[in-house]
């Protein structure tokens, strides 16, 4: 799947304006300083709202297998033109600790997603035998979409959006939604962005006149 032009471009912006960052945690048991999971969301966050562009996390599977937990996640880029892009599949493998292993597994994802799609500098000298493994996994082929499948996803996805009340409600769609687009059709998708941007704009224009 190609990435669109604006998010392509959005990016590009992020990634030439995101600033080295400071190691400001330590890890005691293993002896070492590293960049905070917060640090990189606060500033690369505040560069990605600047530029339309918000990432989705998605949960797709868990296991405790060998003492340690593996959690297999899927990320979503999103414009604030509508378009999307993904997913971008990761797997991360932490000790199974206890009930903060999957928050940590969270926060490994999320960390070592948004640092390698924007190269931020972070000066880290990582060690494999004490940082979590996290892998790209190949994005399996996707099952043909017919033109009756289509054609239901679309109704659904457009009745959901005209229930949008607020920007907040907007948002909310595009996070819950936008994994659904792969079961549309070509023609299908752009009559869905084709909406989402008139009811964007209309929720736009409600938020100015208040």
């Amino acid at each position: 799947m190609k990435m669109p032009e604006a998010i392509a471009k959005a990016m590009t912006k992020v990634s030439a304006e995101v600033e080295g960052l400071v190691k400001d945690q330590d890890n005691n048991y293993a002896k070492y300083k590293f960049v905070s999971h917060d640090q990189i969301k606060m500033k690369v966050g505040k560069l990605m709202a600047k530029h339309g562009l918000i990432v989705v996390a998605n949960e797709t599977a868990s296991e405790v297998r060998d003492k340690a937990l593996h959690c297999e996640f899927e990320f979503w880029i999103y414009h604030e033109s509508g378009v999307d892009y993904g997913p971008i599949r990761r797997t991360v493998q932490v000790p199974a600790t206890g009930a903060q292993a999957y928050g940590t597994a969270c926060s490994y994802a999320q960390k070592y997603f948004l640092r390698d799609i924007f190269q931020i500098p972070t000066g880290e000298q990582e060690d494999e035998a004490t940082l979590p493994k996290v892998e790209l996994v190949q994005m399996p082929k996707k099952a043909p979409v017919t033109e009756k499948s289509s054609a239901k996803v679309r109704e659904e996805l457009i009745d959901s959006l005209n229930s949008c009340e607020t920007i907040r409600d907007l948002s909310k769609w595009v996070a819950e939604n936008g994994p659904k687009k792969l079961l549309l059709s070509t023609t299908d998708q752009e009559i869905v962005s084709a909406e989402y941007n008139l009811v964007n704009k209309n929720l736009s224009l409600k938020v100015k006149e208040a």
